[in-house]
C-alpha cells in the first residue's frame, strides 16, 4: 500500500559516528517546507484545526485534506484537544484547514 501522505509527511533517521542518532521530521506542501529535528525515539504529532494527529494519523490524510491545510503558527493552544497519556510527544508544527 502506498502512502498517500508521504509528500507531505517524512520522518528521516541520521546515525552519527557517537553511535547516537537523530531523525529529522518535514511537512511539505507545494514548494514550502518546514523540518525539524527530534531525539531518535522521540514520537512526533501534528495539530489540525485543534485536533491531534499522531505519525499513523498524518500519514493516512488524504490528498484532498492535505491540500486544504496551511500552517497554523498563530494559532490559540487553549482551544487544542489534549495530546495522548501515552508518551512524550514532539509537536513542532500546527495546521488549520484553509477557508475561502
Amino acid at each position: 500500500m502506498t502512502n498517500p501522505g508521504a509528500s507531505f509527511f517524512n520522518r528521516f533517521h541520521f546515525d552519527r559516528p557517537n553511535g547516537r542518532g537523530f531523525d529529522v521530521i518535514t511537512f511539505k506542501k507545494g514548494d514550502k517546507g518546514e523540518m525539524a529535528y527530534l531525539d531518535a525515539g522521540e514520537k512526533t504529532g501534528t495539530f489540525i484545526d485543534g485536533k491531534f494527529y499522531n505519525e499513523d494519523a498524518i500519514k493516512k490524510l488524504s490528498p484532498e485534506k492535505i491540500a486544504t491545510l496551511t500552517s497554523d503558527s498563530g494559532a490559540d493552544r487553549s482551544k487544542f484537544e489534549k495530546m495522548p497519556d501515552d508518551g512524550n510527544y514532539a509537536v513542532p508544527f500546527y495546521f488549520k484547514t484553509k477557508t475561502n
